[in-house]
């Protein structure tokens, strides 16, 4: 996705709900996301853990909504490796 962005359009998330990412577009190349629409009480996350807060994150906390970033789901994942 070298010069380009991705824009997402969050406008039809109501209520309790979530908004995930799932991939790493955005680490390098701009990723449009208006969570204006968003409402306070829905969690963002993003899985990425390196860098840990990614802009989506701070953008979101910013407005006041929960996050979760990709740490947990890095160390669940690496577990198995340390069992025996």
């Amino acid at each position: 996705m070298t010069g380009s962005s991705l824009a997402i359009d969050i406008s039809k998330v109501s209520g309790d709900q979530r908004v995930s990412k799932s991939d790493n577009v955005a680490v390098e190349e701009p990723l449009e996301i208006h969570l204006s629409p968003l409402p306070a009480k829905a969690v963002v996350t993003d899985i990425v853990y390196a860098p840990l807060t990614t802009p989506l994150l701070k953008d979101a906390a910013g407005r006041g909504n929960p996050t979760v970033d990709g740490l947990g789901m890095l160390l669940h994942q690496a577990r198995p490796g340390f069992q025996q």
